[in-house]
């Protein structure tokens, strides 16, 4: 499947997203994942595709200029709502080639689509504000 024969939700406000399964149905294609979370969510999780680009948020925002205009690029992070914003400045900077992909990694992970997994990098922790991969643990427990 071709991006241009998929049906991307267009906002009110002229932003474009994407579900998981349109995602990955062309992620071979001539275009680029953006991960903007932090290193150890993309250590521990992360989509199988040549074309990904690692920028973590916020500092994506003072980055976007170094960015292709010329090739789509979806924007994945853990839940679909850091990378709304990202795609909003990328609209306030001229672009017009972002696009939001739906629910993130969450939502991609529990449609039971594939991805990179390195269990020594599976996070634990009570709380998302404390999450600390599984090596780290084993780390203290020796």
């Amino acid at each position: 499947m071709k991006l241009k024969e998929i049906s991307l939700y267009i906002s009110d406000s002229g932003m474009k997203h994407i579900s998981p399964k349109d995602a990955y149905s062309i992620r071979l294609e001539d275009l680029f994942f953006l991960d903007i979370r932090k290193s150890e969510y993309v250590a521990y999780k992360k989509i199988d595709s040549p074309n990904i680009l690692y920028f973590e948020y916020p500092e994506i925002i003072n980055q976007i200029h170094e960015l292709p205009k010329d090739k789509a690029i979806i924007v994945v992070d853990s839940s679909g709502v850091k990378s709304k914003f990202v795609v909003e400045e990328a609209i306030k900077q001229g672009y017009s080639n972002f696009i939001n992909l739906i629910g993130g990694i969450l939502e991609w992970d529990k449609d039971g689509i594939p991805l990179i997994i390195d269990l020594d990098e599976e996070l634990h922790g009570q709380c998302a504000c404390r999450l600390t991969a599984k090596r780290k643990l084993n780390k203290f427990k020796n």
